[in-house]
């Protein structure tokens, strides 16, 4: 048997690595490392998604759990249980006593079914008048849901009103704006509910989808006559940073550059798609206005959106105004994930939905449909905006599937 010896400046004999040796082992390690890595960041991202997917569960079973008990689906907006039977005579003309509650989102009606019955009871004691404090006013209640902190009627300190909860359930892990702040943070939101294939704004009466305006609407499982199966409930969507001018298509808004809201179609938003996933122009976000920062606000902007762009397009508000977030706001399925969205369909099931979906010909407005219509968010047919836009519809007499 042969062993080798390594010798010091001295003659001497070591057991020690040379440098070059040593070079070697730190050149292998690093090599490795960097195999790995990619591996390991993979592994995190799978688990992230497959988190993703047992939350959106939770929230079409709490869907499921509410319409159990109600015999009717939440509200996109206009909660039945959170505003409109607070003043049943009174449902079409708002009067001072609604205090914005016509606001409050679906997820609002959710609380009690998501492990937050405590905050479902704060909210429900504060959206009704019975729960005022002597001198409440409309600028001095936490109801008002864009306000993340509030002075209680009485009272002059402020503090944060219950909208500025962080629910874990209501954010995809994936999501890298969840714990972006600002001076008036609120709880925020990656999980939509969803309003259908029709460009309409947060509160028409009319939709396409599970989810309408409690005034008028109050589906059950049996008005999903495509099968609860072959229709979207929830998706997610990219949440906004609380900065100015968000370029990034991910969470950022667009403005369409039309004339009118009457006049822009699909197309005018997928357009505002630059490159390297920023949009070509984008509205000024500010704060908690921007997209998905508000889990309390039934506005598009925060807590609806359209089966009409393929999930990752753009979201967008019709018109002009660079500075307008709130009102047409076309909003998409868009997630962190790789190559499209988790989606949560009726019966309890999540999907991945691919970014390459069909959704056939995007330059075509409601009013394209039929021109006896005399308002296009009548039209009860068949989708039209390809197989992403049939799974949006409850009732639209087809059966796709992803």
């Amino acid at each position: 048997m042969t062993i080798n010896f390594n010798y010091n400046i001295a003659g001497k004999p070591t057991n020690g690595f040379t440098l070059v040796e040593l070079l070697v082992v730190i050149a292998i390690i690093g090599v490795l490392i960097a195999l790995l890595l990619p591996a390991v960041q993979a592994a995190r991202e799978a688990a992230r998604r497959m988190q993703c997917t047992n939350q959106q569960k939770q929230i079409v079973l709490a869907c499921h759990n509410f319409h159990d008990t109600y015999g009717y689906l939440p509200q996109a907006n206009h909660s039945y249980n959170l505003c409109v039977q607070m003043n049943e005579a009174n449902k079409t003309t708002w009067g001072t006593n609604y205090y914005n509650r016509d606001r409050q989102s679906y997820l609002c009606d959710l609380l009690p079914y998501v492990e937050q019955t405590a905050l479902y009871e704060t909210v429900k004691q504060n959206a009704s008048d019975t729960g005022l404090k002597t001198g409440a006013t409309a600028n001095d209640r936490f109801v008002l849901p864009w306000n993340g902190n509030y002075v209680p009627a009485g009272g002059t300190d402020t503090i944060p009103s219950p909208w500025s909860t962080k629910i874990a359930t209501f954010m995809c892990p994936s999501e890298v704006n969840k714990n972006v702040t600002d001076e008036n943070t609120m709880g925020v939101t990656s999980y939509r509910c969803n309003r259908g294939d029709l460009w309409l704004d947060w509160n028409f009466y009319e939709s396409r989808g599970p989810f309408g305006d409690g005034r008028f609407t109050k589906n059950n499982f049996a008005a999903i006559t495509d099968g609860t199966s072959n229709t979207v409930f929830i998706s997610e969507s990219a949440i906004g940073p609380a900065v100015i001018k968000t370029l990034r298509i991910l969470g950022g808004i667009a403005f369409t550059g039309d004339s009118s809201a009457s006049s822009a179609k699909p197309k005018s938003c997928i357009d505002k798609r630059g490159n390297s996933g920023n949009l070509n122009d984008a509205v000024n976000n500010v704060g908690n206005g921007t997209s998905g920062r508000r889990w309390s606000d039934s506005r598009t902007t925060y807590t609806q959106f359209f089966t009409i762009l393929p999930p990752n397009s753009p979201h967008c508000v019709q018109g002009t105004s660079a500075t307008s977030t709130e009102n047409w706001n076309l909003v998409s399925a868009s997630s962190f994930h790789s190559g499209g969205v988790n989606v949560g369909f009726g019966d309890g099931s999540v999907k991945f939905v691919s970014e390459t979906i069909d959704t056939q010909n995007l330059d075509k407005h409601g009013k394209d449909i039929n021109t006896s219509i005399a308002n296009p968010q009548n039209y009860t047919g068949p989708a039209f905006y390809g197989i992403w836009a049939s799974l949006g519809t409850i009732n639209g007499g087809e059966f796709a599937s992803p």
